[in-house]
């Protein structure tokens, strides 16, 4: 079961002339409305002469909590010692010199599609402030397993609906983020949030309830209503997805971006999750974030086999059912799709798992101004470095910004009504089109 908390009066406010100015927009852009156009700048701003500027009407980040294997998934390395290189084999995509983890085979056939950064890098450690950097682009204030503060960098999803209600009216939220609002066992993930802009401009949260027939219900009637309903939905359509709350979320991605969300989030998966699948197959709760595979000591996260078995396969199913509904609805090149996690995982492998490793990982794109087929740098024989285009959270973030058509020099006012600059890298290499 999953439901709405929002409350509509939050969405229906006029934002005046005066309102836009004093945000610091004036006539420099066009905002993107439901079902409508993009952001535009009327002066070239910063990276926007380069290719795909705006080419997404709308973006769904993927959000792997916990920080997935790049080793084990997009990045192996078949020729590294048996300690680092590990139990999966690299198999064949439809692009030839391109290879993922054999564990993905749908997506190995739609890597035309798709592009792979194997480059990406910080110099993060803990789950909190890595994930402020992936998810907002900008460093938090403190560094470790942080808290949430009204001083963190906003959300993409949040920079989009301040900017559309400076336009005009809109019913529709420029946000929205389920199944999960994602946590450590101390803290609350930051960057999920509107931080500095506002908490009324946080994305609205779809909040997975697990009752009996995994129906989405919506708790207050509003814009969103109608693409709530799953149960619109064919049976095969269903399936396709999975029927497990990780595919579900991603077909009500799908149906929130028609109904005209810019920026859908889904958060997957929880370490509160109770019905998560251990490793053995059985239905247990887990301590710690799935895709956070220390061990089997540690949460029961054998790397192999938690991957194997339970991460993989519907990473796999629902992602590829996501990019075919989306393409048979000629909506998958208007659509910005990512897939990343806060970190990667460590080269060497500890007794049956990985840690934390953030010097060099892997995300993925598709659609919406990306040009499949391609991977964009490169790391050394054991994927411990960036061998050559090295990408920062702040250029991933900044990529999303710029095909959403959000200008690289955009600021909005702070808090103390200073003007901010939000957008703090530089778009994308040759994965934009």
């Amino acid at each position: 079961m999953f439901s709405i908390r929002t409350t509509t009066a939050n969405l229906t406010r006029t934002w005046s002339r005066r309102d836009a100015l004093q945000l610091g927009l004036g006539g420099a852009l066009t905002a993107a409305l439901p079902g409508g156009g993009l952001l535009h700048a009327a002066n070239a701003g910063s990276g926007n002469s380069q290719p795909g500027f705006g080419k997404a009407k709308s973006a769904i980040y993927i959000y792997l909590y916990g920080g997935p294997s790049h080793l084990d998934v997009w990045d192996l390395k078949p020729e590294a010692p048996a300690e680092v290189r590990g139990e999966f084999q690299p198999i064949d995509t439809n692009v030839p010199g391109i290879q993922i983890c054999e564990h993905l085979p749908q997506l190995a056939r739609r890597m035309d599609q798709l592009a792979i950064i194997r480059s990406l890098t910080h110099d993060g450690s803990g789950h909190g402030s890595s994930a402020h950097r992936m998810l907002t682009g900008q460093p938090s204030s403190k560094e470790g397993e942080v808290a949430p503060t009204v001083v963190d960098a906003p959300h993409p999803g949040s920079v989009l609906s301040q900017l559309a209600r400076a336009q005009r009216a809109t019913t529709v939220p420029g946000a929205v983020s389920l199944p999960w609002e994602i946590a450590t066992q101390i803290n609350v993930i930051p960057g999920q949030t509107a931080g500095w802009l506002g908490q009324q401009f946080d994305p609205v949260r779809i909040q997975y309830q697990d009752q009996q027939g995994q129906n989405f219900q919506l708790t207050e009637p509003g814009a969103l209503a109608a693409a709530m309903k799953l149960d619109q939905e064919t049976d095969a359509t269903r399936e396709r997805y999975g029927r497990n709350v990780f595919g579900q979320s991603l077909l009500l991605a799908r149906r929130m971006v028609e109904a005209g969300v810019r920026v859908v989030t889904v958060y997957w998966p929880d370490r509160r999750d109770e019905k998560a699948l251990n490793y053995n197959g059985k239905r247990q709760p887990v301590s710690v974030p799935m895709w956070d595979t220390h061990g089997s000591g540690t949460g029961d996260t054998a790397n192999f086999p938690s991957l194997k078995n339970r991460l993989l396969p519907p990473l796999d199913m629902a992602s590829a059912a996501l990019m075919d509904d989306l393409a048979d609805r000629n909506r998958l090149d208007e659509t910005l799709l990512l897939w990343a996690g806060e970190f990667g995982r460590t080269p060497r492998i500890h007794g049956d798992g990985r840690s934390h490793y953030a010097k060099c990982f892997s995300a993925m794109l598709a659609g919406g101004g990306i040009q499949g087929g391609r991977v964009h740098g490169r790391s050394d024989a054991t994927g411990s470095a960036p061998l050559s285009d090295p990408v920062s959270p702040a250029d991933f973030v900044a990529t999303a910004y710029h095909l959403l058509g959000v200008p690289g020099d955009l600021t909005l006012p702070g808090p103390d009504g200073m003007p901010r600059k939000v957008i703090t890298g530089r778009p994308g290499g040759n994965l934009l089109g």
